[in-house]
């Protein structure tokens, strides 16, 4: 995988996650939609 196609898989789970649980305070439930994001991409 190029840095490239991280990089994108990174921004695709920022904007995924913020655009489900808007902005806001760096929480719990960020950081799980992160992981989660991450896992289901292969990046975790």
């Amino acid at each position: 995988m190029t840095e490239n196609e991280v990089a994108k898989i990174i921004v695709d789970a920022a904007f995924t996650v913020h655009t489900r649980l808007g902005p806001g305070c760096w929480s719990q439930s960020m950081k799980q939609s992160w992981s989660m994001n991450l896992e289901k991409e292969g990046c975790l």
